[in-house]
């Protein structure tokens, strides 16, 4: 059996549409998509799916035999992993601030199965999925990414293109049949022995919820100055990846770019609680009776105040 694994974040939901929406009935194949999706909220994604598609879509279950004519999608706030012919579900820690993560999805198909993979890259944001395209293209799989001049947002098919030499870049008309073409394409014995790499395992042992521990940590990566913007863990960068990515020790990962958006969602958080700070001792001094040195120091919260404010709009510029 083939696997596809799709991976998409804003602007993606109508191309998995049009995707599931022309395969082959009888393909020996099944596909697994992550859309990043609020964990609050409730996924209608498979009933979406199953209005056009002949395959059966539903919400991944934990620990599950997977099954070839499905279409599997990742449920809100779990990591997706495929090993041994199973599906499992995960709350380890989040990659690229993100849980589900394509990454995670992609990396755990390429280990379990490598050139019987195929990673597909949608449109989105930043750059969720680049990393586990180039797991997937490194162990012998197929990666495609949508063509970034029709997507709504281009950041992930971009990105992804940038960093992995990618075998196919098509509209999105072009990746059913591509899916139909490879789901029918027998592979050579040598071809389809799957390699498997010890730290891409390492990271998978992590979405799965054991810790990174210190010295893995220092085997892998180097130490930075950085901290992590989700829990300010100390951050180490990831020695022989080709572009930049980062772990801290309680096991978040992110890129180079998410880890710039994150510090600066960080950076106007802490702003936004200084202003609020100095607003409410403001509103506490009116009620005090302003004598000459209650005075100065209602005019020093102001200047303090509007120099918070303009440090808030530098940092909503830069983002």
């Amino acid at each position: 059996m083939k696997i596809f694994v799709i991976g998409g974040s804003a602007g993606a939901l109508e191309s998995v549409k049009e995707i599931t929406a022309h395969l082959r009935r009888s393909l020996d194949a099944a596909i697994f998509v992550v859309i990043h999706f609020p964990a609050d909220k409730k996924s209608n994604l498979p009933e979406i799916l199953n209005v056009n598609s002949v395959w059966l879509a539903q919400h991944a279950k934990n620990n599950t035999v997977m099954k070839a004519g499905r279409i599997y999608v990742a449920p809100p706030d779990r990591h997706m992993i495929l090993e041994n012919g199973k599906m499992y579900l995960t709350q380890g820690p989040k990659e690229n601030r993100f849980r589900p993560s394509i990454d995670v999805l992609f990396r755990s198909a390429a280990v379990s199965y490598g050139a019987l993979v195929t990673g597909i890259v949608l449109s989105g944001v930043m750059d969720d999925g680049t990393a586990g395209l180039s797991s997937i293209k490194k162990l012998g799989g197929i990666t495609i990414v949508q063509d970034p001049s029709e997507t709504i947002f281009t950041g992930m098919p971009l990105n992804a293109l940038k960093q992995v030499e990618v075998d196919h870049c098509v509209p999105v008309s072009g990746i059913a049949p591509l899916i139909n073409t490879i789901s029918e394409t027998k592979l050579k014995e040598k071809v389809m022995k799957k390699g498997k790499e010890e730290k891409l395992q390492w990271e998978l042992n992590i979405a799965q919820g054991q810790g990174p521990n210190l010295e893995n940590m220092l085997k892998y990566g180097t130490p930075t100055r950085y901290i992590c913007p989700d829990c300010e863990g100390p951050l180490y960068k990831m020695n022989e990846e080709k572009f930049p990515r980062y772990r801290c020790l309680f096991g978040h990962a992110m890129s180079g770019e998410s880890l710039l958006n994150g510090t600066a969602d960080k950076v106007e958080h802490l702003l936004w609680t200084a202003y609020r700070t100095l607003d409410e001792k403001r509103e506490m001094l009116k009620n005090i009776e302003e004598n000459g040195e209650l005075k100065k120091q209602h005019e020093k919260i102001h200047k303090q105040m509007s120099a918070v404010k303009q440090a808030l709009d530098l940092n909503t510029e830069n983002h």
